[in-house]
Order: C-alpha cells, then structure tokens, then sequence
C-alpha cells in the first residue's frame, strides 16, 4: 500500500493481475476491512475509493488518521493507550459499517415489495 486516506487507497502490486471492480480492502496493522471499489488501474498501481461508509464512519477514520499522523503526542499518553485507542476505532468502524449494511438491506427489501405491489 503505498497511500491511504479516509476516502481511499492506492496499491502497489509485485505482479500485474487483472483487478476486480470491487474488493474487500484489509488493512491488518489496524485491524479494519472496507468495501472498495477500483478507480483506476495504471500497471503495478491502482487506485481504491471505499464505498458504503457512511459519514459517521468517515469521521472516526479522519480521527484515527490524523491522531495516528502526530506520533509524537502518542508518547504523552500511558502505556497502552494508542492501542487501546486502534481497537476501539475499528470496533466502532466496523459496528457503523455493519449497521449501514443492514439499513440497505432494508431498503432493499422495501423497494423489493414496492416492486411486487
């Protein structure tokens, strides 16, 4: 992974492969997965924007990102804070984008019996 925002990621590859449309991003050191789609392709290089986070989501990113980008403050904090702070961000992360899963699938349905009807 060569660049990672809020919004999306880019990736660089060893080996050309032919990328699917949409993949389920991992990013292990955090322990977050997201839906992403592919934007653009050039080589060893593609470009990823998540899809479905909803803003909630996207605030809890922006937060860790930035906190995570000023490495120093983390040295105020006791030890084990700056982990403790990675796990609770993902959980919350990963409990919104559970929760926006859910809410289309309802939508879907409702728009699935309009049809019907």
């Amino acid at each position: 992974m060569r660049d990672l925002s809020d919004a999306g990621a880019q990736v660089v590859l060893k080996h050309p492969v032919q990328m699917p449309l949409e993949v389920d991003f991992e990013i292990p050191a955090r322990n977050m997965s997201v839906r992403a789609r592919l934007v653009w392709s050039d080589g060893l290089k593609h470009g990823l924007t998540f899809i479905g986070v909803s803003q909630a989501v996207e605030n809890i990113a922006r937060a860790f990102f930035d906190a995570e980008g000023e490495g120093s403050s983390w040295a105020c904090e006791p030890e084990g804070f700056k982990e403790e702070f990675r796990r609770l961000a993902s959980e919350a992360i990963n409990l919104l984008e559970k929760q926006e899963a859910e809410r289309q699938q309802v939508g879907k349905r409702k728009a699935k019996a309009r049809a019907a009807a």
